[in-house]
């Protein structure tokens, strides 16, 4: 085997693909061809199947079958295995250890949260598209343009929008096995799974108040009175605190607590979005700040 190449298991394979990028149908089918013609096309993943197939991808399958279902012989180095039989649907699946994973990026202001379960009722209420060029980002540019804080891919081509999750609904990420038809070497959600992201810029505030972003935070404390440290904090109830105590700026910190102030935070102190990623001790399904990091907002009457 090539260097850099290594055995990674034979798997279940299925109608989606577990590697979705079909390089070629073969009869002089091996292993080693199969492994670089997908290096050649920058793919970590090579897999054999069916004897004459060769297909790659940049995500690793999941469903391990037993080795011994990968037993028809490579056609053009017999005492290869390339997958199981036709219709036995196994891949025999090498790794490039050569080459490194590319996830394409989230736009400014989002995470991405995991895998969650779905049912008729809808864990996301909105649906936007069923698109068949879905990504995450472009259900991401969807949500987030219409005021929504989630987005959530579904089922590799379904777009779906909310304001609230519950977080008791987190599945293991493993069960979120649709490819995005848009990006194949990424997922984009599975049957009644969501791959859910979040936009930490939008939130559902109390009238009157704006994000401002994520700021860091000191012992100097960029806003100075501290109303409390609990286990009721959200956004929502430390801004209507602030408003009520006559501040017009409100930061919340490392999940349960609540600052006020009555000027904006520095420009110096801005962070990256994603610092602020704790969920509130109240409301989990809202943002505030992280460690030294505060999600920071404004009051306008």
């Amino acid at each position: 085997m090539p260097s850099g190449i290594v055995p990674y298991g034979c798997f279940i394979d299925t109608g989606n693909r577990v590697l979705p990028v079909s390089l070629y149908n073969d009869a002089s089918n091996t292993q080693t061809k199969c492994a670089l013609g997908c290096r050649a096309a920058n793919y970590i993943y090579s897999g054999t199947e069916n004897s004459n197939e060769c297909w790659c991808g940049n995500a690793a399958p999941i469903s391990v079958a037993d080795n011994s279902t990968c037993n028809a012989p490579c056609p053009g180095l017999p005492y290869q295995t390339c997958g199981g039989g036709s219709g036995s649907w196994r891949i025999n699946v090498l790794k490039d250890t050569t080459l490194t994973p590319t996830t394409p990026s989230l736009p400014p202001g989002e995470v991405s949260l995991g895998c969650f379960t779905d049912d008729w009722s809808r864990t996301l209420p909105h649906q936007a598209y069923s698109n068949a060029s879905n990504t995450n980002a472009l259900c991401i540019t969807a949500c987030s343009s219409a005021g929504f804080i989630y987005s959530g891919t579904e089922a590799g081509n379904e777009c779906w929008c909310g304001n609230t999750l519950s977080a008791t609904l987190a599945a293991t990420n493993s069960s979120c096995n649709s490819f995005c038809p848009g990006s194949p070497g990424t997922y984009c959600g599975g049957s009644f799974r969501l791959s859910v992201s979040q936009n930490t810029t939008v939130t559902s505030l109390p009238a009157g108040w704006t994000s401002l972003g994520c700021f860091g935070d000191a012992w100097t404390r960029t806003f100075p009175v501290m109303l409390w440290s609990a286990a009721n904090n959200s956004d929502t109830a430390c801004l209507r605190a602030c408003q009520a105590s006559g501040y017009t700026f409100a930061g919340t910190e490392n999940g349960n607590e609540c600052y006020c102030g009555g000027s904006a935070p520095s420009d110096s102190l801005l962070a990256p979005s994603t610092d602020c990623g704790t969920p509130c001790a109240a409301d989990g399904t809202q943002i505030c700040g992280g460690q030294w990091r505060l999600s920071s907002f404004k009051y306008a009457a």
